[in-house]
């Protein structure tokens, strides 16, 4: 047999004042003491605040209290506003290797350490890039993207693009997805 008395704390807390208005309305029929009645009619309006506590979101100030509590049962207290990301001050450096024919291999370095990890808080490098004939100077004329998260990175072609010349540039991006300064245009002929 199903239950009847709600699982979600908002449906009960309707339901349980259902039932509380039937049962003063029905306390003598039914044989209910006026007490018990009260009794519950105080644990639901309890209940009631306790749930409309929790519904407040995460993110709203803590009262004194609150936190002193929290701090004691060792529940972390997180901070009010999100962390800012700051803006990489620096830009990816594109070298290109080729091995294999119709693949191309991309090792990305950041320009101010020289070292091949992205820099502090960015997620990776967007990579602009086109297979033009002829030649890309300006970031704007780029229609394809990508995040590169991992160095080394491989693109891979097909046969009819043997010969044919890639352009790139590229920007660290953020955490929030705001990106750095540009990269040079760099340029490769598809092996």
């Amino acid at each position: 047999m199903e239950d009847y008395i709600p699982t979600k704390e908002a449906d009960f807390v309707e339901w349980s004042g259902n039932l509380i208005a039937v049962s003063k309305t029905n306390s003598t029929v039914w044989d209910l003491p006026d007490v018990q009645v009260t009794e519950l009619e105080t644990l639901r309006t309890q209940f009631k605040a306790l749930h409309e506590k929790c519904q407040t979101p995460a993110h709203t100030a803590l009262d004194t209290q609150e936190k002193n509590e929290r701090k004691a049962l060792g529940i972390p207290i997180h901070d009010q506003k999100p962390t800012p990301h700051p803006l990489p001050d620096s830009h990816p450096v594109i070298t290109v290797e080729s091995k294999n024919p119709f693949e191309l291999i991309l090792h990305i370095h950041d320009s101010a350490s020289g070292k091949r990890a992205k820099p502090e808080h960015t997620n990776g490098a967007v990579l602009f890039w086109e297979v033009s004939k002829k030649p890309i100077t300006n970031t704007q004329d780029f229609k394809t993207s990508l995040l590169i998260t991992r160095t080394p990175h491989r693109m891979n072609f097909s046969p009819v693009d043997r010969g044919k010349i890639l352009y790139m540039a590229g920007q660290w991006q953020n955490r929030t997805g705001e990106k750095g300064p540009w990269s040079e245009v760099v340029s490769a002929v598809i092996p």
